[in-house]
């Protein structure tokens, strides 16, 4: 509650409440989430880094007359009580010989090499290995390395059978069984937290079953009737809130809201100024006592859950074997504990004994493409060189010409018709130098001594009147 200013108690304390102490006066008392004489500094400013959640630890143990602790809610790449080292995301995350890189903050990436596959390279080209275990290769033969708790030729199976989870310990392998089941291999039926929102388990059959107070249903009585699509109609007398409580919804549920000096369901439990419900719940939820000496309960809205409400709902049920969660632009993540790993902490980790590492690390299965790649372009090259040679050589072709007879008639002078020429025609030129060789005009021996001469197996030069 917010204070004001009053005669008995005059002081200001912001979110905190004045209260005179005998032989001290007037004093702040204020909630978990601050401090200060007059409540005025807020705790988790600033405390935890690198965007880590910060909230109040109230179920760690403390002294009564100190604050409880505060307490940091990582992201997956940072860790410490502040958030303040960083994680190396890529140590041991790869199996067989995988490259690992981070291509994202928070996003560690395994490259395998050829053979090997899965988001650690855990797996064989021919064979999957489940709940952690991880593949090793001993000459074509492959073979899973399974965590403790499981066997098989996969890790299939479970030592716990479908009922439970191996969990490791130091003394050895125990069982984590399911609502309703119990005994070392989880092969027994039980009661134990069987049964939900005070439902009684009922044993005798072959399985237990809860018998469900009113206003709740379900195998576990885990269904709210009030809350559903069409509530029954006594579920409007379901919230009878006394002594000025206030009854308001949360998450569609009718809740008494008490005042500061009574709790329980209905606001009928004087508690004092020794309200258990004080700051109790975060983030709007509301508290409730069944009665004076009972443990605290809170009702949270839609959008938080967790013992005190300091959990996202998209929390709910999601990280499992001890893992943290935390949400992220409303995308819940989780922060495993050591020895688990998996989206939801769900696989076990393989131990370094028997997870198969090997020192070379390869390129992965990129080189094996990039080396076909260029073996293909090479044949392609080759095929289109010997191509175009052979076109070059087959463009020209050399036969031997046949003993034909020609038909032109420049090899056919002597079967002619004589060739004169005209000179009174206008078309016709005469050459004065030829006729003065050939037609013996003005031409003498030495003259004629340059011309070649004709032997006597050549045919003789036309006579001049043939001209």
């Amino acid at each position: 509650a917010i204070s004001s200013r009053s005669p008995s108690c005059p002081l200001n304390c912001n979110a905190g409440t004045c209260k005179i102490v005998q032989d001290r006066g007037p004093i702040c008392i204020c909630p978990a989430q601050y401090t200060g004489s007059r409540c005025e500094h807020y705790r988790c400013s600033q405390h935890c880094k690198n965007k880590g959640m910060c909230y109040v630890d109230l179920a760690a143990p403390h002294p009564t007359d100190s604050q409880p602790p505060l307490r940091c809610s990582c992201s997956p790449q940072w860790t410490g009580e502040r958030c303040e080292t960083p994680v190396n995301l890529c140590e041991g995350r790869c199996f067989n010989g995988g490259t690992c890189f981070v291509p994202k903050p928070g996003l560690p990436v395994c490259n395998c090499r050829a053979g090997f596959a899965g988001p650690r390279c855990q797996n064989c080209a021919g064979l999957a290995c489940e709940n952690g275990g991880v593949c090793a290769k001993e000459g074509p033969k492959e073979t899973c390395k399974c965590p403790r708790g499981y066997r098989g030729r996969s890790c299939e199976t479970s030592v716990c059978g479908k009922n439970g989870a191996p969990v490791v310990t130091p003394g050895g392998i125990r069982c984590s069984c399911s609502p309703g089941y119990a005994g070392d291999n989880c092969e027994q039926v039980s009661c134990y937290q069987l049964c939900q929102n005070g439902g009684v388990c009922r044993t005798g059959g072959k399985q237990p079953e809860c018998e469900c107070p009113r206003f709740y249903g379900g195998r576990r009585c885990e269904v709210d009737l009030c809350a559903g699509p069409e509530p029954p109609e006594e579920c409007a007398d379901k919230c009878t809130c006394r002594n000025n409580g206030t009854c308001v919804v949360v998450s569609r549920k009718p809740v008494c809201k008490c005042t500061d000096t009574y709790g329980g369901l209905n606001c009928e439990v004087y508690v004092g100024n020794a309200n258990p419900c004080t700051d109790y719940c975060r983030n709007g939820g509301v508290c409730q006592m069944v009665h004076l000496h009972s443990t605290p309960t809170c009702v949270c809205t839609d959008t938080w859950t967790g013992r005190y409400c300091e959990q996202m709902a998209a929390c709910a049920n999601y990280c499992q074997n001890g893992g943290t969660c935390a949400v992220s632009d409303g995308i819940p993540y989780c922060q495993c504990p050591q020895g688990y790993e998996g989206i939801k902490c769900h696989q076990a980790m393989a131990s370094p004994d028997e997870a198969v590492m090997q020192k070379d690390s390869g390129r992965g299965i990129l080189v094996p493409v990039i080396l076909a790649i260029v073996v293909i372009v090479a044949v392609l090259v080759a095929f289109v060189v010997f191509d175009c040679f052979y076109r070059k050589r087959q463009s020209f072709s050399h036969e031997r010409l046949q003993e034909n007879d020609f038909n032109n008639p420049m090899y056919q002078d002597r079967d002619a018709e004589p060739f004169t020429l005209d000179a009174d025609k206008s078309g016709n030129f005469a050459n004065p130098v030829y006729e003065s060789v050939y037609n013996g005009t003005g031409t003498g021996k030495e003259e004629k001594a340059v011309l070649l001469q004709h032997t006597a197996d050549e045919t003789p030069p036309p006579a001049p009147e043939e001209i």
